[in-house]
């Protein structure tokens, strides 16, 4: 097996003489697939299945909603108190020009998301978009495309 590593820090396992292009649209040699493969092809991330239980990773950015000394005076005392929780943080970022930040963060719903949230939208505008690890987005883009091109 070779691996891959991609620019977002996944590495997709594939076997010697696969090229990288075809290893992303889960193109392994028939007989062979990448230890991540189920026996269906379809692409189980370790991270989207944690503890028998299905999560959801989302891409949540934010801007400071009050800018001035006293709408961030109040933001960081409450995040002086605050624990992470109940979302998990896989990653958690500040922008270099302090208008806000982004987190990728794993949780087992949306309510669990806004629980870990709210206590900060009086000071914090906050947006959550679902993502997907990288492999498992480009096969599903490529099945839509077969759909299409069979259904045009």
């Amino acid at each position: 097996m070779v691996a891959l590593v991609l620019g977002s820090g996944w590495i997709w396992w594939t076997a010697p003489g696969v090229q990288p292009a075809q290893a992303l649209r889960g193109g392994a040699p028939v007989g062979k697939r990448p230890p991540t493969m189920r026996a269906d092809s379809r692409y189980t991330s370790p991270v989207t299945t944690f503890a028998r239980r299905q999560v959801m990773l989302f891409l949540v950015t934010w801007e400071f909603a009050d800018a001035s000394n006293a709408g961030q005076a109040e933001s960081l005392k409450a995040f002086s108190k605050w624990q992470p929780g109940p979302a998990q943080f896989q990653g958690f970022y500040g922008y270099a020009d302090g208008t806000g930040g982004c987190a990728i963060v794993e949780a087992g719903d949306a309510a669990t998301l806004f629980k870990t949230v709210a206590p900060f939208t009086p000071w914090i505008r906050f947006q959550a978009k679902p993502i997907l690890p990288i492999q498992e987005s480009a096969q599903l883009a490529g099945e839509a495309m077969a759909w299409r091109a069979a259904n045009a």
